[in-house]
């Protein structure tokens, strides 16, 4: 005690032990939600793999089509990209969003004209995979069915196919394709 027995004190810690362990606790679930959340962006892109790579090639082929036909009036519906500028789609990476709408008719009309082999795109799933250069083979196709979320019966590719086609033309105008109207009824 020096002078005259003045006690010196500490203020208490701004955290207690207790309270730093429940803050690190908070901080490990936040860490572990942001984990949980990127593994399903990863597992929604790669069940998405067939059809982005499908968009992709479509969309891809779109600067000659959609500069050529531009002022053209089509007739086609078209559906916005999702709210986030991001076509629902490709979450997570694969195909890019377009800059401007894509004709998909334009387009994959314009890939059957240079086509040797007669596809009929229109009607098709088979022929519409094989214009862009993909596997149409029946696995593959089973493939697309389950990441689109068909529910029916995957032996009956008649029905299925049918399914496949329009999901994928409704697929395609969801992510800033122009699709006639009358392939997507």
């Amino acid at each position: 005690m020096a002078g005259g027995g003045e006690r010196i004190s500490f203020a208490a810690p701004i955290f207690s032990i207790s309270r730093a362990t429940s803050t690190l606790k908070s901080l490990t679930l936040s860490v572990r939600r942001w984990h949980t959340a990127e593994r399903r962006l990863t597992s929604i892109h790669l069940r998405m793999k067939l059809f982005n790579n499908l968009m992709s090639k479509i969309f891809g082929h779109s600067s000659a089509a959609t500069s050529s036909v531009a002022g053209a009036p089509t007739g086609s519906a078209s559906a916005p990209q999702g709210g986030s500028g991001m076509p629902a789609a490709s979450v997570g990476g694969g195909a890019a969003a377009p800059a401007a709408s894509v004709d998909v008719n334009a387009v994959l009309t314009e890939m059957a004209a240079k086509n040797s082999e007669k596809l009929d795109w229109k009607k098709s799933i088979v022929d519409l995979m094989k214009l862009v250069g993909m596997d149409s083979s029946l696995s593959e196709r089973k493939e697309l069915a389950t990441e689109l979320g068909y529910t029916g019966d995957k032996n009956d590719s008649a029905t299925m196919n049918i399914w496949l086609h329009k999901e994928v033309l409704k697929k395609l105008a969801e992510n800033g394709g122009k699709v006639p109207a009358n392939l997507l009824d």
